[in-house]
């Protein structure tokens, strides 16, 4: 997958976006980064081309996400207070992160595991 590459992703970038603007960044602060011009990264942000994977992986690694977070994949919840630096919830349960995150409960990884695990369970009940 190259710059120029059919764009496969609807997510990435709204992604950087967000996590350029949420730190104050440029795009062209971002270019600097993976070496690239911001005009790179502007049809990137505005999804009319993607990076290649290194890219990805650089970018990743640079604002502290995984791959999968950054790809849209997985969402993670930040707390400076929480026992684990983050909590990862894939995407599809985006609304159980909007509940999570309105609480103080401290919930850890195998919290939201478990928290998962049964969603899944009682719409597999719900289906037969």
């Amino acid at each position: 997958m190259g710059d120029r590459s059919k764009i496969t992703n609807p997510f990435f970038g709204k992604i950087l976006k967000q996590l350029r603007t949420d730190r104050g960044l440029t795009q062209s602060d971002i270019g600097k980064v993976v070496n690239k011009g911001d005009s790179t990264v502007r049809m990137w942000e505005l999804r009319s081309s993607e990076p290649d994977y290194e890219t990805i992986v650089i970018l990743a690694n640079y604002f502290g996400v995984t791959v999968d977070y950054l790809l849209g994949r997985e969402i993670t919840v930040m707390g400076d207070d929480a026992p684990h630096p983050s909590i990862h919830i894939p995407v599809k349960y985006g609304d159980v992160f909007v509940a999570l995150n309105k609480g103080d409960d401290n919930l850890e990884q195998d919290d939201v595991d478990d928290i998962i695990r049964f969603i899944e369970f009682k719409k597999s009940t719900k289906n037969k």
